[in-house]
């Protein structure tokens, strides 16, 4: 007899998660501080939980959020901070699977100011080394104990708190946007200087914009298994600087691991941002608090990255060419839907076709992202349908 699934209109958004529980801290000289129960140490987590019913893939989904053995307090100084992507980087934080990192990151050009409206000079970070820190500042690497390469690491992403300041800029200097749209070098370049309140999610420019904030990190990522120092402006298959809108609290990214212990640097907070990213930045902005939870996976090995947002299932794809970027990401997700939907590829593809969005991540990068995203609810399984009544 021959299998029926049953699909229906989208459901778009699910309630978001509450963050963890914050617990007092107490701070240490190096600027990193932690909170622990007396529990063993954590182990890493099977993707199944150790089931092969399909009727349980809602308790697999949810059995990587449990409550975080240990909470750590990250500060951006010298010791934390760095540019740049590296396997050789020294981690300044090894932690459980389970564990909690609050950090606080600089915005992404190191400032520690907002820009001033006449284009003079602000006070940045110093030291800054111009080789190892020439991108994105920022925080880490934290390593995960027993993270090896072919697992996993599940970053849940929790509450996420921005500064009270940030900018905008487009145009000014050569890029292909800018030089498609005539905005490249020698043309007086745009800037927006926001003010923003975290409380109320707003935020305004100086000509009295005003726009609703949706925080999430530019950057989260880990490095290659490659020797050298790699620049932060690229996502790579481990992460990085994916700039996707939809990593809001109550979203779990989940990374391939390349290296051991994984090596998860993350920063570039953005206040908000439209996919594709259409000037280079978006409310760049620091971000006072970002709560990150990190689990070990080892029966789910991946290629790409993912991720379960409040929108949807989300698979990337990341490529200078954004064809290509865009085959990556939906072959990504027909293996997404072939794992939790036992469908064959073929049919995969056909309900895809049907349901998931193809849209752009960024474009300006100079690897492009692309995201397939499949909705929650608009893929059921017949025996969870509601078949149609019959005449």
């Amino acid at each position: 007899m021959p299998r029926t699934v049953r699909v229906h209109l989208p459901q778009l958004c699910r309630p978001i998660p509450s963050p963890p529980e914050r617990r007092d801290l107490t701070g240490s000289p190096n600027r990193i501080s932690t909170s622990a129960r007396s529990l063993p140490p954590h182990q890493p987590e099977s993707w199944y939980h150790r089931s092969s019913n399909r009727n349980d893939r809602a308790h697999q989904r949810t059995s990587i959020r449990r409550t975080a053995i240990a909470t750590y307090t990250v500060e951006p100084d010298r010791r934390t901070l760095h540019g740049h992507f590296s396997r050789d980087l020294p981690p300044i934080l090894t932690i459980d699977s389970g564990d909690t990192v609050s950090v606080r990151t600089l915005e992404a050009g190191w400032g520690l100011e907002p820009r001033h409206a006449d284009n003079r000079p602000r006070a940045t970070f110093t030291p800054r080394d111009a080789e190892f820190d020439a991108g994105h500042a920022l925080c880490g690497p934290i390593a995960v104990r027993g993270a090896a390469p072919g697992m996993t690491l599940a970053v849940e992403i929790g509450d996420l708190r921005p500064g009270t300041w940030g900018w905008t800029v487009a145009g000014g200097w050569d890029s292909p946007v800018n030089t498609r749209l005539g905005f490249g070098a020698g043309v007086p370049g745009t800037a927006l200087h926001w003010r923003l309140d975290p409380d109320r999610l707003l935020g305004w420019d100086q000509h009295q914009h005003q726009v609703s904030l949706r925080p999430f990190l530019g950057v989260i990522g880990m490095p290659p298994d490659v020797p050298g120092r790699h620049p932060t402006s690229p996502p790579r298959p481990t992460g990085g600087n994916i700039d996707c809108k939809e990593l809001v609290p109550g979203s779990t990214l989940f990374l391939p691991i390349a290296v051991p212990g994984g090596l998860v640097s993350v920063g570039d907070g953005h206040a908000l941002q439209a996919d594709g990213e259409a000037s280079s930045t978006a409310i760049e902005c620091p971000m006072d608090r970002a709560e990150l939870t990190f689990r070990l996976l080892t029966d789910l090995h991946l290629t790409t990255p993912r991720a379960e947002t409040p929108v949807g299932w989300l698979t990337f794809g990341f490529d200078e060419s954004l064809d290509e970027a865009m085959l990556i990401a939906l072959d990504a997700m027909l293996d997404l839907m072939t794992g939790q939907h036992s469908l064959p590829r073929a049919e995969a593809l056909a309900l895809a076709s049907l349901l998931v969005d193809l849209r752009i991540t960024q474009v300006v990068n100079g690897v492009r992202g692309v995201h397939a995203v499949l909705p929650h609810g608009v893929l059921l399984e017949t025996s969870r349908a509601v078949e149609p009544s019959r005449p």
